[in-house]
């Protein structure tokens, strides 16, 4: 594994990507390829149900969760920040984030904001 210099990168992209996650665990955002990072600026969990809804959020690095978020109790209608760029943290290429539904038949929205890193 190769990690990037950030100090002497070659480029950086600012890029969105959403998900919506309806049951069980969804990967938000895999870690990217040798001499890329992704620096996580931020990340939106919004409940599309009429109901409240428990969800996880975690990074995973060699099958070990790591909890952004843990059986948080989000409200109909509302959006909860999970971080935000304040909190920004960095997803090598063995990392994946992901976001977890626990209310049965319930649905959120996800939106991640990060930036593509490159080296080379």
């Amino acid at each position: 594994m190769a990690e990037p210099n950030i100090v002497n990168v070659t480029s950086i992209y600012g890029k969105t990507n959403g998900l919506n996650v309806s049951s069980g665990a969804s990967t938000l955002l895999l870690g990217s390829n040798t001499n890329h990072v992704r620096k996580i600026n931020s990340i939106y969990v919004s409940n599309t149900s009429a109901t409240t809804t428990s969800v996880n959020v975690n990074t995973e690095r060699g099958g070990v969760s790591y909890y952004l978020a843990y059986e948080i109790d989000i409200p109909p209608k509302t959006t909860l920040v999970v971080t935000d760029n304040k909190a920004s943290f960095y997803l090598t290429e063995t990392d994946s984030l992901k976001a977890q539904v626990l209310t049965s038949g319930n649905s959120i929205s996800t939106l991640v904001s990060y930036d593509e890193i490159d080296d080379a």
